[in-house]
């Protein structure tokens, strides 16, 4: 079978979508894609799009994050089925895809290779590159981007790290007496080095780029300075406790909007009902507690989602994930071959080494 899903992916109301930052400081075109923020602002990822005769950027959310933890919920389902724990390198091998070591392989085993999709599903659906007795094995899944249907330019979600005995000095009765004596020294020391790794920061840019353009003599001299400050630093290593600024403004990170409908599709290729059954158990998993990206701390990356499945081009039916109430499924025909999907594959993680405690080789 060849499975399609077409559909949408939208932050929920009150949940920015963000993720893991990227470090785009060798863009040459730095200021067309990220007008915004400071040069440490977190960064969404950036790709150009065509739309009405022009091509713009917009931001979008990486198919990484989005595989990475359906790959996990369907691990966990997994786990579930064979009801017995594994190794270290089997847990590797399953949630990751294994651990390669460097240097190059010597050939490709492809009889290895399809014993290790018989034995394992997970792998055949997600693929791996090493681990179980079998390396380089492409999965059968591919996950696409989550992109806005129009170019987006993101918000920057920002803040200030304040220290609370600055802020209330009621709460220096929670001290001993001794560091409460001490309490001023320190929060002067605390500004002081946060101001310094500041400049510090600003002038490590600055000599980076005076090299880039072959001023040596401009490079030394910031260097210099830089050598200062951190004199300036160490005088302070008895005062400062943590090298954690407070009382400075945060760089802060982008994030996609609550309600912004991202488009996203997923492929699912020559498969069996086993292999759809992984991909349908991690969606289950996965509406339990839709998470996606980073910042999880701050509420961020809470999603619902809603696919159209069409088999060999029949359109079967819609997959609704609901945020912490489950999957849910529009269409009889669709609703059946997902139960078909589920058994065959609890069947074959059960008849899997998996089950019987193997392990990974």
């Amino acid at each position: 079978m060849n499975i399609v899903l077409n559909g949408i992916i939208t932050p929920v109301k009150g949940s920015p979508l963000a993720t893991a930052p990227i470090r785009p400081d060798r863009e040459i075109n730095f200021g067309e894609k990220y007008p915004q923020g400071s040069p440490d602002t977190a960064r969404l990822p950036r790709m150009a799009v065509y739309q009405d005769g022009v091509t713009a950027y917009t931001a979008y959310f990486p198919a990484a994050g989005i595989r990475g933890i359906l790959r996990r919920m369907a691990r966990n389902a997994v786990a579930e089925a064979a009801g017995h724990p594994w190794d270290i390198e089997t847990h590797r091998a399953l949630t990751i895809g294994g651990v390669k070591g460097a240097g190059t392989e010597s050939s490709i085993d492809l009889k290895g290779g399809q014993a290790l999709r018989q034995r394992y599903v997970i792998q055949s659906v997600f693929g791996q590159s090493a681990g179980l007795g079998a390396s380089w094995v492409a999965g059968k899944l591919s996950v696409g981007f989550a992109v806005p249907e129009t170019p987006l330019m993101p918000d920057v979600v920002t803040g200030v790290r304040f220290d609370d005995l600055t802020r209330n000095p009621d709460e220096g009765a929670f001290l001993t007496p001794e560091d409460y004596d001490r309490l001023t020294d320190l929060a002067d020391a605390e500004r002081t080095s946060t101001r310094l790794r500041a400049e510090k920061k600003k002038l490590e840019r600055k000599v980076r780029a005076e090299k880039k353009a072959g001023n040596d003599a401009q490079a030394d001299e910031l260097q210099a300075r830089i050598a200062a400050i951190e004199k300036e630093m160490a005088s302070l290593d008895g005062l400062v406790r943590a090298n954690v600024s407070v009382l400075m403004p945060l760089s802060g990170y982008e994030v996609i909007p609550p309600g912004t409908p991202l488009q996203h599709r997923m492929i699912l290729r020559n498969a069996d009902e086993a292999e759809l059954g992984v991909l349908i158990r991690a969606l289950e998993e996965f509406a339990k507690d839709p998470q996606l990206g980073a910042h999880a701390a701050h509420g961020c990356g809470i999603v619902r989602g809603e696919w159209r499945v069409t088999v060999d081009g029949q359109d079967l039916g819609v997959l609704h994930v609901k945020p912490f109430e489950g999957l849910s499924i529009d269409g009889e025909a669709l609703s059946d071959l997902c139960d078909r999907a589920k058994s065959a594959f609890e069947a074959s993680v059960k008849a899997s080494p998996l089950a019987q405690g193997s392990e990974a080789s």
